[in-house]
């Protein structure tokens, strides 16, 4: 599966304290033009043969470029698309301006819809806040609870500040009883727009309370989650269990995140420009990294883009990243070097081994998910006996 992170406008109708995208005020949308091109430009070239693809609609609040660009999306794909690609549609979104009319759109066109949610209203508000420094929760549930009764299912993504790892409990409670089907979790981060995070306050350096509240944190929630691990994913959890059950059916099988394949993650701008690996990157400055552009959509073909020495200086420091963490870190095969735009903002080194993300969501979750599973007997078909 090809992932194109399309990020139509980086305008934003949130303020989020930890938000990683710059310029969430600059009203600017992608044209029409650019939209085409960019369209015609992945399918006419071989990026995508042998592959199914995905676009994910995202940035600020990518639902402000409004319904008819979605519109003109999907006809330009059916244009285009004279291979017969399998095509994925995906949208993260704060939920705010969904309406009637976006439900009708989303699913007459298979869209599958992120929510952006903090858990309940006194942690979401704490972070998730609009440009007038008020909470935005109330109207986020308004907009899923449209989603809910024109019976469209979506998953949550929730960011974990340091005050989230005192409440597993009521994160838990909440995506249950108002009807996600799933959620993942982000950690606050130091990422492009973002300069601080709560969980790594003295110089990058994770403290020894943060560690033990994490743990704790992740202990709880899998406890709690257990009883409905076949009804409810939790994102960190499942992709645990699959690498788990793919190096027991393979002791040699080892991770290739997504973030650091060959234009594994293709990014997008409004004004057309092309980013790689991480979505993340886009926007950021970088004298080393040409600001993490590595082409155009009006100026390059998709078949050449692997080849320029924009992609070149780029991809080299990720491949020197992969090498020394496979050398240094246990973990590596579990996580194949991933989190390569956090190693980077926290370190301003792409090839740097460790960022908080690696130590959280890689190293300390690991452990504690494989303390889990230690007591869990095995099915006789060597996978473990749980609902994975």
């Amino acid at each position: 599966m090809r992932l194109i992170v399309v990020q139509p406008t980086s305008l934003c109708n949130l303020d989020c304290s930890y938000c990683y995208v710059p310029n969430r005020q600059d009203k600017t949308m992608m044209s029409f033009d650019v939209l085409e091109e960019m369209i015609k430009n992945i399918f006419s070239s071989s990026f995508l043969d042998g592959h199914n693809v995905e676009f994910l609609w995202h940035a600020g609040e990518p639902l402000l470029a409004g319904i008819k660009f979605y519109e003109k999306a999907i006809s330009l794909i059916e244009k285009y698309n004279v291979k017969n690609i399998e095509v994925h549609q995906s949208v993260q979104t704060n939920a705010i301006p969904i309406t009637d009319q976006w439900c009708d759109f989303f699913a007459k066109h298979n869209f599958n819809v992120g929510i952006s949610v903090d858990g309940p209203k006194f942690l979401h508000d704490k972070n998730r806040r609009n440009w007038s420094n008020k909470g935005s929760f109330d109207q986020v549930m308004r907009g899923f609870c449209k989603l809910r009764s024109h019976d469209i299912g979506t998953g949550a993504l929730c960011v974990l500040t340091r005050e989230h790892l005192d409440y597993p409990e009521e994160l838990f409670k909440f995506f249950i009883e108002n009807g996600f089907e799933s959620v993942g979790f982000n950690i606050e981060e130091i990422d492009n727009a973002n300069l601080t995070s709560s969980l790594n306050l003295d110089k990058n350096i994770i403290s020894s309370e943060t560690l033990i509240r994490f743990r704790t944190f992740f202990s709880k929630l899998y406890d709690i989650w257990l009883p409905y691990s076949g009804k409810f994913d939790i994102r960190e959890f499942q992709d645990f269990f699959n690498v788990s059950n793919l190096k027991i059916s393979d002791s040699s099988y080892v991770r290739e995140p997504d973030e650091t394949k060959n234009l594994g993650i293709v990014t997008i701008h409004k004004n057309g420009d092309i980013s790689p690996f991480s979505p993340e990157f886009a926007g950021a400055e970088s004298e080393k990294y040409n600001n993490f552009i590595i082409g155009n959509v009006f100026e390059d073909k998709f078949d050449d883009l692997m080849f320029k020495n924009e992609y070149q200086v780029i991809y080299r420091d990720i491949e020197k990243k992969k090498e020394s963490c496979q050398k240094e870190c246990q973990y590596f095969s579990i996580c194949g070097g991933d989190y390569a735009s956090n190693s980077y903002f926290e370190s301003g080194d792409i090839s740097q081994t460790h960022s908080t993300a690696c130590k959280l969501l890689r190293q300390e979750l690991s452990d504690i998910l494989l303390e889990k599973l230690i007591k869990t007997k095995y099915e006789s078909d060597g996978k473990y006996s749980m609902a994975i």
